[in-house]
């Protein structure tokens, strides 16, 4: 199901996707593309949405202080006024882990599959 690469094209092709993974739908492209993985396939509109917004958030803390801007405003079906402060409950936390814990199972899962195939 992988396909294997040599060192340098590996190399290649983790600098081309470099920095692409904090946008869910860039993560799921790439994924799909050149692994053949489906990383959301279980995931239903809700969860896929709370974990945009999770990242979306996580961006503006990282880059913005945490404070919304009109780039959040944008990506987030979300209100909240350009300059607020935004808020991270421990549960929000908590049920983000839980998802990417499962995105994460998923790949695994997908590559030990794929791994028996070149045994």
């Amino acid at each position: 199901m992988f396909k294997r690469y040599g060192k340098e094209e590996a190399e290649g092709k983790i600098m081309a996707v470099k920095g692409s993974f904090q946008r869910l739908s860039n993560a799921s492209r790439i994924f799909s593309r050149d692994l053949n993985t489906d990383l959301f396939g279980s995931f239903n509109q809700d969860e896929l949405d709370f974990l945009n917004t999770l990242f979306n958030k996580r961006h503006a803390i990282t880059h913005n202080l945490g404070l919304v801007d009109e780039k959040f405003q944008s990506r987030v079906n979300q209100w909240q006024r350009c300059g607020e402060e935004l808020e991270i409950e421990r549960l929000d936390v908590l049920r983000g882990l839980d998802l990417t814990e499962r995105i994460i199972n998923n790949v695994v899962l997908k590559s030990t599959l794929s791994d028996e195939d070149y045994s």
